[in-house]
């Protein structure tokens, strides 16, 4: 009897024992990539990427020559970390759209670009990478749009350089540029009292 009690208690703690064992090795076949295929992701991926821009798309949306695979795009579509920049669909908005636009396209074409993105938030609603982006020279295409007045600081999604754009939008505020100005503010208090 006391035997049995021995084989019974040795083969429960072996199933324990073998189940421990078992989920050791799947953990480890896991860490070495033997167990599933692992995909880059998309902050290892994108982030301090030196890229060409190939269009513009917005004043804030550009497309950069670097395959998107989670997309299955040829291109990677990239919004500025941020900032809005006016867009058609707001009433009245389409010189200050035009602005900001061609204040992009003055700015990249035929430029290479430096991805930086924030861990916290990779990817907006629409899929678009979210990035800082700095051409070559050191200039952040973000700050360079809020201090003309062609955008605005986007809170929806916090960010390192958060309090650097909303002094840049202060300034470009006090100064009366862009959005901002006399002209676009008039505008504004037109549309909302009709």
């Amino acid at each position: 009897m006391a035997w049995s009690r021995i084989q019974l208690r040795y083969r429960r703690s072996s199933w324990w024992l073998l189940a421990l064992m078992a989920g050791l090795a799947m953990l480890l076949a896991d860490q070495f990539g033997l167990l599933l295929v692992r995909r880059e992701s998309d902050f290892a991926h994108y982030h301090g990427l030196i890229v060409r821009v190939s269009s513009i798309v917005d004043g804030d949306i550009i497309d950069v020559d670097v395959r998107d695979v989670q997309a299955g795009n040829p291109v990677t579509r990239v919004r500025l970390l941020g900032v809005k920049a006016p867009n058609t669909r707001a009433q009245n908005s389409e010189s200050l759209h035009r602005q900001a636009c061609e204040f992009t396209r003055i700015m990249l074409t035929n430029a290479s670009v430096r991805l930086s993105l924030e861990p916290s938030r990779v990817r907006d609603e629409l899929g678009h990478v979210l990035a800082h982006v700095e051409t070559l020279d050191g200039t952040d295409l973000a700050e360079a749009l809020l201090a003309g007045g062609l955008c605005s600081v986007d809170e929806r999604w916090p960010h390192s350089l958060l309090l650097r754009y909303s002094q840049t939008e202060r300034e470009a505020r006090r100064k009366m540029l862009g959005m901002w100005s006399d002209a676009a503010s008039s505008q504004r208090n037109v549309n909302a009292n009709q």
